[in-house]
């Protein structure tokens, strides 16, 4: 399911496609209410951006090193966290026992993305100003998930564009980077063209003539 899932969030704007067709499919299978459904999924997306929100301030700490506001911005995560618990508990207390397990998930997810960033940038011999690549990535990261464009393309290229002028970087290798990063998504989400036209997850009456089979 999560390969046709990130495969459909290639073609519709912010990535959605994925998000909706899981909600639809987990609804049709187990008949569970679409609205705590939507929910979950909602929630998994707003848990991926507490990880870049966290980590985009991290970088810009890093980057400024105490200078515009960044030590407020990166004193701001601890608050901004129980903000978001509290919000999670007030709103949607059955999800409150997997809150700090997906916030820790979601980061680990971002932080993969940015190890991958790393190898890029080794791949096409980047040597210097490696925290500003991976905030310009991160603020990419942020702006792709808005509906307006399909899979991100054109958002990320913006903000490297944007940012290597504010960073004095070299704006070709911002572009290879995000461009690569891309090229890497569409292989990857690829493999979920297997479950366009095949079932992704067992249907129940097959679930359950398996577990007799086992047990």
């Amino acid at each position: 399911m999560s390969w046709l899932g990130m495969f459909y969030n290639l073609f519709l704007p912010g990535g959605i496609g994925g998000d909706a067709y899981k909600v639809i499919l987990l609804n049709k299978r187990d008949q569970h209410p679409v609205k705590k459904l939507t929910a979950a999924v909602l929630l998994d997306r707003i848990s991926g951006v507490a990880g870049l929100g966290i980590l985009v301030a991290v970088y810009y700490f890093l980057i400024y090193r105490g200078a515009q506001f960044s030590y407020w911005l990166l004193a701001a995560v601890l608050p901004g966290l129980i903000i978001y618990f509290v919000f999670v508990k007030k709103l949607f207390p059955s999800f409150i026992k997997s809150f700090w397990s997906t916030l820790w998930l979601g980061l680990i997810v971002q932080v993969l993305q940015v190890l991958c960033v790393y190898c890029l940038m080794a791949s096409i011999n980047i040597h210097t100003h490696h925290n500003e690549y991976v905030f310009l990535f991160l603020l990419s990261s942020i702006v792709a998930i808005l509906p307006f464009t399909i899979g991100g393309l054109g958002a990320r290229e913006v903000v490297f564009l944007w940012g290597s002028e504010q960073f004095l970087l070299d704006s070709h290798q911002s572009i290879y980077i995000s461009i690569l990063f891309y090229l890497i998504t569409v292989v990857i989400s690829l493999i979920g063209v297997r479950w366009v036209y095949k079932e992704p997850l067992q249907s129940s009456a097959k679930r359950g003539c398996l577990k007799e089979k086992l047990f």
